[in-house]
């Protein structure tokens, strides 16, 4: 699921000079990094043994400093989030038994820290789909 959505995030205009990997951020370098976070994924249980699920994940930025940096990252986090909660999950590829339903912004931290000379701003997130039962 975490490679659909860096494929998906790959994707989006916005992030077109950014580098878009799960690895951990790197000081002193303009990046995204998406990580899972761990939660019940199981949100409702059906009769029939479908549910519907949650996958939930954080996106990071990290911006070098300066002051119009920090506002770019703060708005360029806002925007991200306006643009994953209206995109189209269609264009996920998940297993034939999974349907993608949308996408929420759960959090957003415009600076969650100034650490080693740039502000790193994060995005939490989850992806709702549903799932076929056995």
């Amino acid at each position: 699921m975490l490679d659909e959505v860096i494929r998906l995030l790959k994707s989006c205009p916005l992030l077109s000079a950014l580098s878009v990997t799960a690895e951990l951020l790197r000081e002193g370098t303009d990046a995204v990094s998406v990580q899972t976070v761990p939660e019940q994924p199981i949100m409702q249980r059906y009769a029939d043994g479908s549910s519907l699920r949650q996958f939930v994940f954080v996106i990071a930025l990290r911006k070098r400093p300066g002051e119009a940096l920090c506002k770019a990252g703060e708005s360029l986090l806002t925007d991200l989030g306006a643009w994953l909660e209206v995109c189209d999950t269609e264009t996920l590829m998940l297993k034939e038994s999974i349907s993608a339903q949308r996408f929420e912004v759960l959090e957003s931290s415009a600076v969650a820290g100034n650490t080693h000379g740039s502000f790193r701003y994060e995005m939490k997130c989850r992806l709702i789909y549903y799932q076929e039962g056995a």
